[in-house]
């Protein structure tokens, strides 16, 4: 089961040459966070937002789609 959505926001980055992913909760809707290429590491990160609260479910998630993201990139 999964509890996050991963939403596809690059077409608001037109210059930007890689994607961004808006997190945001499956039931509750609720603005976690992004997942955008950080240039200075040269791989995506998970930026979050103030006070976000994650178990290792969530977590693993993330993970997931930036591994996907990454794999990608290759």
């Amino acid at each position: 089961m999964n509890y996050l959505n991963f939403i596809d926001i690059s077409n608001q980055y037109p210059n930007r040459k890689t994607k961004t992913f808006q997190i945001e909760g499956i039931d509750s809707k609720a603005f976690i966070g992004w997942i955008q290429w950080h240039g200075a590491w040269r791989k995506y990160c998970l930026f979050t937002r103030n006070l976000a609260i994650w178990d290792v479910k969530c977590l693993q998630e993330v993970q997931d789609k930036i591994k996907e993201l990454m794999d990608k990139r290759k």
